[in-house]
């Protein structure tokens, strides 16, 4: 019988740092390279409908995880949020010549996070995920949301209010999160 998945949302630290890895594959998706989104997308069975991808890479509000990889060797990796909602995991890999010559990609997309995770994730990867990732994120905004643009709201009390979109959030205790305001003038630090 196989371990359950954990099914919270986890993210590597730094993770703009590592966006630039994903530049080399994600550059040829597109029907002049052979890498239309029709060609690399692949079912979730547990679904009846495909979840929309919109313009991929494109429409990726956020990036969860990513894997660097290399011609010939490790593919490269990523997941996370779309612009619409859904959640995304994508893999590519080539041979020494580049995607141009030899290569593959896949892209699961999914309204449900759990679905990645139970079906489109195969177990070595999922294992890389759990340690090159961590589960200690700060709370979304209702509305746009963001991680990064919440600040603790003077009225009403205890409420968060986005500086993205300019929304006040539902109540959160700061032991709830494990947040607190920092020096910078109440803005939320982990």
């Amino acid at each position: 019988m196989a371990t359950p998945r954990i099914h919270t949302i986890r993210k590597m630290k730094n993770i703009q740092d590592h966006i630039p890895k994903m530049g080399y594959p994600y550059r040829f998706i597109g029907p002049e390279d052979g890498y239309t989104l029709e060609s690399i997308r692949r079912g979730i069975l547990v679904e009846k409908e495909e979840s929309a991808a919109g313009d991929f890479p494109h429409t990726i509000r956020e990036h969860f995880w990513i894997r660097g990889g290399e011609h010939d060797g490790d593919s490269w990796i990523s997941c996370g949020e779309l612009d619409n909602g859904n959640y995304f995991f994508y893999t590519a890999s080539c041979d020494y010549t580049g995607f141009d010559c030899q290569g593959g990609m896949n892209l699961w997309v999914s309204s449900s996070w759990k679905n990645i995770i139970d079906h489109a994730m195969p177990e070595g990867h999922y294992k890389l995920y759990l340690e090159q990732t961590e589960d200690k994120l700060p709370p979304r905004c209702d509305q746009c949301g963001r991680h990064e643009t919440l600040y603790k709201s003077l009225s009403p009390p205890n409420s968060l209010m986005c500086n993205l979109c300019m929304r006040y959030n539902h109540v959160l205790k700061d032991e709830q999160w494990g947040i607190r305001p920092d020096e910078t003038g109440g803005r939320f630090s982990v």
